[in-house]
Parts: structure tokens; C-alpha cells; sequence
């Protein structure tokens, strides 16, 4: 955002300059506002776009008792499910256990193997199948909404299947349906064990689990309401973000090959959305060339 002053006063003197530069044509904001115009900007916000801080954590503990209240307070016939407050992060691991995922050696950084297309095709070289203890790792992307859909804060980013980009790609924009899943499976997709403990449920069911898609991420900033060119930020797994990319621009002419197809599905929806992800970092040159 844009560079400006921070003024700290004592309590009794903040009304005699409050009234002068509101009357002078200053805009009054909260931090919801503030998160707007970061959000408008393609910039993180603190601590909602930083979730390994103790303040982020901090701040959802008190965000998840504010929902759990209101909850409590709808009449019993109207009232919403519990959703995960904060995301369940590592719910994300379960994402692997589907098959091997190549993971660059030692050597090789993620950023390597997210920019090298020349290491993506099946006999890549110093690439290694996927170890269930590894630490997750994370990239920023900027979300935008391919055709349709609002993503709110704490959706859950998914892996597509190719079928699933042609099915969404082909529809017109009056067309019902979609990508979704049954209403049964989007209560059950997250299971709390305990309280602020969420499992990922893979559903039983046949029906279900032909609409199942793996989670990747989550949404932590979501679309502003009203904004002409609404973008939502959310954190993704870097390893299997590159293995989708990989499968994705296998399939495509190079001159198409720009940004990442996902699925985003906020957690009372049965709708999957799709979604053009762009990696952050990618488009800071300064950052990728100091690494």
C-alpha cells in the first residue's frame, strides 16, 4: 500500500486532530478496510495472509468463537454447520498419499522446479517420490475467477482433474450444474475430531468419491464485494502445485501455458468454481533473481 504516516497521540488529544483531517477530505477506516485495499492491491494482509505467526493464530482463535456465538444464537431449524476455523492445514498431506509426487532433490530448489519447464515430463532427472514426514511448503497465489464464482475467505483450494477443466471450460455461462458435490459429502469433507481439531473425510460412497477432489490450499483472503476486478489470495502446497502444473502444461500449447488451473469450493458450497492461479513470487523478478 501506499507509504504513509503513522501518528500516535496520547488519548485526551486524539478528537482535536481526529475533526480537522475529516473535515479536510481524510477517509476514516477500520481493519476491515484496510484488508479491502490491501486485498484490491494484490498485497497480503497481516496477520490473515501469514497463517505460521502466533498472531494469525491468535486472530482466528478469536474469529472462530465469534462464529461459534452466532451460530449458538440462530434458532436451531436455521442454523449454518460448523466449517473449519482456521483452515485445517494439514489436512493437506492427505493430498500425497494419492499416488506418487515428484519432489526435487536436495539440490534442486521448488522455485527450480516451478520455473525449469524443461524437467517437466515423466523421466525427470533428480526428482524423487514423496515422503509422508516431509514438512509442507507453501507459495502465495492470486486467485481469479474463471467466468463465475466469489471465493470467501477459508475456501478450500483443489486439485482438478483434466476432464473437470474441459467440463468447466465448454459450459456457457447460463448453464446449470457444473462440478459439484453432494450435500451430504460437503458436511462430512472436514470432520472435527476435537475442539480446533478438523480430520479430512475421503467419503465412502461411490457418488461421493467421483466428486471428491484433493485439497491443495486454502483461500485466506477473499474476493471484496463490489470490486470491478475481484481477486482472492490464498496459500498453496509448492510441490503440488507444480505437479498439477506439470500435468496441466503437458496438455496445452506453450503459448497457452501462463497460469495454473484449480478448483476453489468455499466450505458450505457444493460448487466447485474454477479458478486461474498465478504464483506470486513468479511475478516479482527481483525476489526470483536474489534466489
Amino acid at each position: 500500500m501506499h507509504i504513509g504516516w503513522s501518528i500516535i497521540l496520547p488519548l485526551s488529544w486524539v478528537r482535536v486532530f481526529w475533526a480537522p483531517l475529516i473535515s479536510k477530505g481524510a477517509h476514516a477506516i477500520g481493519l476491515r478496510e484496510k484488508h479491502w485495499v490491501a486485498s484490491e492491491m494484490g498485497m497480503p494482509f497481516f496477520p490473515s495472509d501469514f497463517p505460521d505467526c502466533n498472531a494469525y493464530s491468535c486472530f482466528m482463535a478469536n474469529e472462530a468463537a465469534v462464529s461459534n456465538q452466532k451460530v449458538e444464537r440462530s434458532p436451531p431449524d436455521v442454523r449454518p454447520w460448523r466449517v473449519p476455523i482456521p483452515p485445517p492445514w494439514e489436512t493437506i498431506r492427505h493430498a500425497f498419499k494419492e499416488g506418487p509426487t515428484r519432489l526435487p532433490d536436495k539440490k534442486t530448489s521448488i522455485l527450480k522446479l516451478l520455473k525449469d519447464e524443461s524437467k517437466f515430463g515423466p523421466s525427470l532427472n533428480g526428482i524423487a517420490h514423496f515422503g509422508y514426514g516431509r514438512k509442507l511448503c507453501f507459495l502465495r497465489i492470486l486467485l481469479h475467477a474463471y467466468k463465475e464464482g466469489v471465493f470467501e475467505e477459508g475456501a478450500v483450494v483443489c486439485a482438478p482433474q483434466l476432464t473437470d477443466i474441459s467440463l468447466l471450460i465448454s459450459r456457457s455461462g447460463t448453464d446449470e450444474g457444473g462440478l459439484q458435490m453432494p450435500q451430504s459429502a460437503v458436511r462430512s469433507y472436514f470432520k472435527e475430531q476435537s475442539p480446533a481439531k478438523w480430520e479430512l473425510h475421503k467419503p465412502e460412497d461411490a457418488i461421493a468419491r467421483e466428486s471428491h477432489r484433493w485439497p491443495i490450499g486454502f483461500v485466506t483472503t477473499g474476493f471484496v464485494r463490489g470490486s470491478k476486478k475481484p481477486v482472492a489470495e490464498a496459500l498453496c502446497e509448492a510441490v503440488l502445485l507444480a505437479r498439477l502444473r506439470e500435468e496441466q502444461w503437458n496438455n496445452m500449447p506453450k503459448k497457452r501455458r501462463k497460469e495454473i488451473y484449480v478448483l476453489v469450493r468455499n466450505l458450505r458450497s457444493s460448487s466447485y468454481r474454477l479458478a486461474l492461479a498465478t504464483i506470486v513470487l513468479e511475478q516479482q523478478e527481483e525476489d526470483v533473481e536474489f534466489l
